[in-house]
C-alpha cells in the first residue's frame, strides 16, 4: 500500500540546510522503448525544520536518500533575484532540470510540467489507475521527459484542475498559456 517516508537529517550541515534539502529515489526505469535503466530521481519532500525531517510519498519499494543541495546550475546562478526560490523549487523536487548541466529558467514551461508541478506543490494524492483521461498523455513519457509524468497529469484532471483541448488530447508538451495557467 502506497504511504509516507520519514527520514532524518544533519542540520548542522548548514544553517539554512532545511531549504536545500532533497530525497533522491534509486530506481529501475523503463523508456517508451522499453529500455531499462537504473536511476536516481529527485522525489523532493516536505521538510519540517523543527524535527530536521523530510517526508516523502513511498509507491514502491528502493532506496531512498536524503540529499542536500550544495550546487547549482550555471544558468540560475546568473538570475540572483530568482536564484533561492527556483534552488528550493528544484530540491524540492517542484520543477526539475532541462539537461543534466542546465535548468534551463528562461524556456516556456509546458502543459504537462505545469500540471505535475500543481500537483506536488498542493501535495494533491496520487490518482491514476484506470482509463485514462487524454489519449495524447503516454503512460510512459516519450523520450524519458522527466519534467513531466502521466500519473501527475491523471491527478489533475480527475481532481479538475487541468482539461484537455478537445478529441481527449491534452497536449502535454505544448507551451502553456496564461489564459491556461
Amino acid at each position: 500500500q502506497p504511504g509516507t517516508l520519514t527520514l532524518t537529517y544533519n542540520p548542522t550541515v548548514r544553517r539554512d540546510a532545511w531549504k536545500y534539502i532533497t530525497v533522491f529515489h534509486y530506481d529501475i526505469y523503463e523508456d517508451h522503448t522499453g529500455v531499462v535503466a537504473p536511476r536516481w530521481r529527485n522525489i523532493g519532500g516536505v521538510v519540517n525544520p523543527n524535527n530536521n525531517t523530510i517526508t516523502v510519498p513511498l509507491y514502491r519499494f528502493g532506496y531512498y536518500q536524503v540529499m542536500y543541495m550544495d550546487q547549482s546550475f550555471d544558468d540560475v546562478i546568473i538570475h540572483s533575484w530568482a536564484r533561492d526560490d527556483l534552488e528550493i523549487m528544484y530540491s524540492r523536487g517542484i520543477m526539475l532540470n532541462q539537461t543534466n548541466t542546465t535548468f534551463s529558467p528562461n524556456i516556456p514551461i509546458t502543459r504537462g510540467e505545469f500540471a505535475t508541478m500543481l500537483v506536488k506543490i498542493f501535495d494533491i494524492p496520487l490518482n491514476y489507475e484506470g482509463r485514462a483521461t487524454f489519449t495524447d498523455v503516454p503512460r510512459i513519457n516519450p523520450a524519458g521527459n522527466p519534467l513531466y509524468d502521466y500519473k501527475y497529469i491523471e491527478t489533475a484532471a480527475r481532481n479538475g484542475i487541468v482539461r484537455g483541448e478537445g478529441g481527449g488530447r491534452f497536449r502535454p508538451d505544448a507551451a502553456i498559456t496564461r489564459q491556461d495557467a
